[in-house]
């Protein structure tokens, strides 16, 4: 085991040996730094004797900001001064169990450590005993930290999303056996102060008055508050909206103070009340309008913007919870009025069996789930007039609303007795009873007092009917919110019934992971695959109502969860279980696939080829491999201390710079050039660099990466190539203008001979005239004719055609140089318009020539519009010309994607080619059936010259007697 002094440098290596006496060398050993400085984690080597840091690498800066040096200034005091000082005892005892460890023991401990700007991270360390003295005992440990704060941040997020889920549940159980709203506001109160740690807090609402009532106070807050019992209602009750609690509510926004006494709207408390240390108020809402809120005071930290969010998420709930807790008590309250009404007439009512058979059959169809609101109201109004006193003659109506309930053959009549239908202390319907024959008058008239009751009691059954039926709507969408909450969570939940097993209820997410519908099935069977009840069912664990969290791992999903399992009321009156499941598989996997890529990354970067730097803000390149030092030919801490563009071209720095600048702003992620170096021996090398920005989980830039590929030899090439490829643009340039002018010229002799052999034609043809009309002897006359009429005619006929030809030839070498030298417009080519174009410009021709014109889905492309009309054009016309004489022609267009390329076909079933001309019919003046088939032989020459110019490509395929397929290639769209 190596020693190290004070500064880092191995004096040797000691053995511990058996208890008479150590074997200790003094010898120089090489420097450990090559190796700890590639690790990933802060290594350290500690001198237990005078407390202070031997060696630390320079992966410490990362963690907590300080160099090397820096940790080493600190000596003896590094302790004191780094360390959270309630860690330190903890730290000791640590120190006293590695003195007595092993040298083969690794002791683990954790610890708060204060960074450079005086924060503390929270850190693991790994340390074992280094070196012994000559008695064996431990003189050094070395250790490895790691900083672990982020991990710790994202459990405790995930254990605050737990308790957040825990709460709402606790409130939506305890809430439905609250018997009054002050119960339910208490019982929020109450899962609030935990939530948050606060000491004391109070729920309030806004009154009539626009003034605040409050309906829940802890008790810990109103006990230590020391107000006068006589001054209490008044402190509480009908309170002025003021203070930074008042401000919560008029700006409708939460509020999170934890220096109370300076915000602007602080009127202090009253005498005797606590001083407040910290604030958080958040408005409760109900349909978008603010109606009070919830006040927390004196957190056990502080409040941060966590708890402001648990407690915002806890207000809807609550809100809802109270709502509803209303409605009950205000039903209770009609149900009641309803049984005193009952009970005050029941003398009465023994007299009336016709009205406790109507009141019997109305309880009766509303008590039938199988009826509709609507049956149930028409069966009221149908059940009126036989339990009126004068069935024949009475008529009934129930106006609700847009919607109106009549009797059968009904009719209005002069005498009616009504009653309104309330809701919410508003009309919103009318019950009427008619008669349609006058009747004699008893007591207050034709109707008697019964009578009118029992239309009262009808109308409040209606009332309650109406108010039930809002009540169960109210609840549904109650229950849907609940479940749509559920689903939106972004773990797995799941509800079913600990009695029978039975799946209630899956979540979107844990319903997407299984391969067919759990609900109605056993929880056993859809989520474990058991025959039977899981060994490690946790229903006994959660019969108290307490949540139980564990972990496991399900074979089916082959995933780890860290599972919350609570016992919840289901609507339907059940005590089920419910379970959220948070997937911690790659957790677990964390710390072996870290260990995995970090060694990945040490051997990548090592020994790649290529060049990979790590560069700071600065432009300093702080970490180097051997491939970029290789090609820069400087050292790794040489290059440490150049900013880039100090070996930099001076002509590529400003634009490398401003790249960079523009990297570490945000502006881009990434960039790719091509830049010259210069290295230290002055020699210049040209590279090809890409440099990403890395950023942490804030997303703030950490480093830079650069990759640097040395392409010296590839741009000379690539100059010797430009500087050939600008030598064969010249000789075309050239060839081409040779080619124009020649043939121009030419032409201009060429029709001097045509011209002149016509002249000699319209000669001849006087001549002919002339001769008739001479008397000369029969035999020179025939000779003469046989001149005039055969032999020189014969002669101009050849002249003609030759002259023909080569006018045809010379237009040809006229249109192929001028291919070269039109103007591109280069765009997107919607192709199926173009070909499509090209079908109507030769429908004539085809429709005349029998053939068919069939187009596919084509892909588009980028070239020019002209251009790519005349190669289509050359290739149909061409599968037309060249058609076979025994079928209807067919050509048929297709097109596809394939990788980069837009790739077109054009397929006819004619002539086909021989496989000895597929290769020369792209040659200037080829044609294979001169004699049969018109044309100067250049349509495929120029297209493929067409096609070079568009960076194009066209080959062919072909079967003598069954046809051709033209493959065209272009740049796609």
């Amino acid at each position: 085991m190596s020693a190290l002094d004070e500064n880092g440098q191995r004096v040797g290596t000691a053995r511990v040996g058996n208890a008479n006496g150590v074997l200790t060398h003094t010898a120089k050993a090489p420097d450990p730094t090559a190796q700890s400085d590639a690790q990933p984690v802060a290594m350290y080597i500690f001198d237990l004797t005078e407390q202070k840091n031997l060696y630390v690498n320079r992966d410490i800066a990362d963690m907590l900001g300080y160099t090397p040096q820096d940790i080493q200034a600190l000596g003896s005091d590094m302790l004191g001064r780094l360390l959270h000082p309630d860690d330190l005892q903890r730290y000791d005892e640590h120190h006293s169990q590695l003195m007595l460890a092993s040298d083969h023991d690794m002791l683990n401990i954790e610890y708060r450590a204060k960074d450079k700007e005086g924060r503390y991270r929270i850190m693991r360390s790994r340390e074992s005993v280094f070196a012994r003295d000559e008695n064996g005992r431990p003189t050094q440990k070395i250790g490895m930290v790691t900083d672990i704060t982020e991990q710790l941040d994202a459990r405790e997020e995930a254990e605050r999303r737990r308790m957040m889920s825990s709460a709402i549940t606790e409130l939506l159980h305890e809430t439905i056996f609250c018997e009054t709203e002050t119960e339910v506001a208490e019982k929020c109160l109450e899962i609030a102060l935990r939530l948050t740690h606060s000491a004391f807090g109070f729920i309030g609402e806004v009154n009539s008055d626009g003034r605040l009532d409050t309906i829940a106070i802890s008790d810990t807050g109103w006990n230590a508050c020391r107000i006068p019992e006589s001054n209490a209602l008044m402190e509480i009750r009908n309170m002025e909206v003021r203070g930074i609690w008042g401000t919560a509510i008029q700006s409708e926004q939460s509020l999170l103070l934890n220096d109370p006494a300076s915000h602007p709207s602080s009127v202090g408390t009253p005498e005797g009340h606590p001083k407040l240390t910290s604030y958080l108020g958040v408005p409760l809402k109900r349909r978008g309008k603010t109606t009070g809120v919830i006040s927390l005071a004196n957190g056990k930290h502080g409040f941060t913007l966590r708890d402001q969010e648990m407690i915002e998420h806890l207000s809807d709930f609550f809100t809802d919870a109270l709502g509803k807790k209303r409605t009950e008590t205000e039903l209770a309250r009609h149900q009641q009025h309803l049984e005193d009404l009952v009970e005050e007439h029941t003398a009465e009512l023994k007299e009336r069996v016709k009205e406790l058979a109507c009141l019997h059959t109305i309880a009766q169809l509303i008590n039938d789930p199988d009826n509709s609101l609507e049956e149930i109201l028409q069966g009221i109004v149908d059940i009126i007039p036989p339990s009126w006193k004068y069935p024949s003659v009475t008529t009934a109506r129930l106006m609700l609303d847009h919607e109106t309930f009549t009797s059968k053959a009904f009719q209005e009549g002069n005498w009616c007795q009504s009653r309104e239908i309330f809701h919410d202390d508003k009309p919103v319907g009318l019950l009427e009873v008619f008669y349609t024959d006058e009747k004699p008058e008893e007591d207050e008239g034709p109707f008697l007092e019964e009578e009118r009751a029992l239309l009262n009691t009808i109308a409040i059954r209606v009332q309650t009917l109406l108010e039930k039926r809002r009540m169960e709507q109210e609840r549904d969408e109650q229950l849907k919110r609940l479940l749509t909450i559920f689903d939106s969570f972004p773990e797995i939940i799941y509800v079913c019934d600990p009695e029978t097993y039975e799946v209630l209820f899956v979540n979107d997410v844990f319903r997407s992971k299984l391969p067919e519908d759990p609900v109605g099935k056993t929880c056993y069977e859809a989520f474990q695959g058991f025959n039977e009840p899981c060994e490690f069912c946790t229903n006994d664990k959660i019969q108290n109502g307490i949540a139980y969290t564990w972990e496991h791992r399900n074979e089916i999903l082959q995933k780890d969860f860290r599972i919350t399992d609570q016992m919840i009321d289901w609507p339907d009156g059940r005590r089920v279980r419910f379970e959220l499941a948070v997937d911690i598989t790659e957790m677990k996997k964390l710390e072996a696939a870290r260990i995995s890529s970090e060694s990945r990354f040490r051997t990548l970067f090592e020994h790649s080829p290529v060049g990979i730097a790590m560069v700071d803000e600065e432009g300093r390149p702080a970490r180097s491999n051997q491939a970029l030092c290789n090609l820069l030919g400087y050292t790794p801490d040489e290059l440490a201390e150049l900013p880039f563009p100090r070996f930099t071209h001076p002509e590529d720095a400003d634009r490398d710079l401003q790249l960079y600048t523009e990297l570490y702003e945000g502006k881009r992620d990434a960039y790719n050039v091509e830049k010259r170096y210069i290295r230290k021996d002055g020699e210049m090398v040209w590279a090809d660099l890409t440099v990403s920005i890395v950023r942490d989980q804030d997303n703030q830039p950490q480093f830079a990466v650069g990759m640097v590929v040395d392409i010296t030899e590839k741009q000379a090439a690539r100059e010797e190539l430009n500087r050939l490829m600008k030598q064969i643009e010249d000789k075309n340039k050239e060839l081409e203008q040779i080619v124009y002018v020649t043939s121009h010229d030419l032409r201009s002799p060429l029709v001097n001979v045509q011209g002149f052999s016509s002249e000699l034609q319209y000669s001849l043809e006087d001549l002919a005239n002339k001769l008739r009309d001479l008397e000369i002897p029969d035999d020179v006359h025939r000779e003469l004719m046989t001149l005039v009429r055969e032999d020189i005619p014969e002669s101009l006929r050849f002249i003609l055609s030759s002259t023909s030809k080569m006018d045809i030839l010379l237009k040809g070498l006229l249109r192929l140089s001028r291919m070269g030298r039109a103007a591109l417009e280069i765009e997107t080519i919607e192709m199926n318009k173009l070909v499509g174009r090209i079908r109507e410009d030769v429908k004539f021709a085809a429709e005349a020539g029998n053939c068919a014109v069939e187009i596919g889905d084509l892909p588009e492309c980028v070239g020019d519009a002209t251009q790519l009309n005349q190669v289509f054009t050359n290739l149909i016309e061409n599968a037309m010309k060249y058609r076979h004489p025994e079928r209807a022609c067919r050509v048929v267009i297709t097109g596809s994607q394939e990788k980069d390329r837009a790739v077109y076909c054009v397929e006819d079933n004619g002539i086909g080619i021989q496989k000895e001309h597929q290769d020369n019919i792209f040659e200037i003046f080829h044609r294979l059936n001169p004699g049969d088939v018109p044309g100067e032989g250049l349509g495929l020459t120029i297209t493929r010259r067409v096609l070079d110019r568009l960076d194009g490509s066209i080959y062919v395929e072909s079967e003598p007697g069954e046809g051709s397929r033209f493959v065209v290639s272009l740049p796609p769209a």
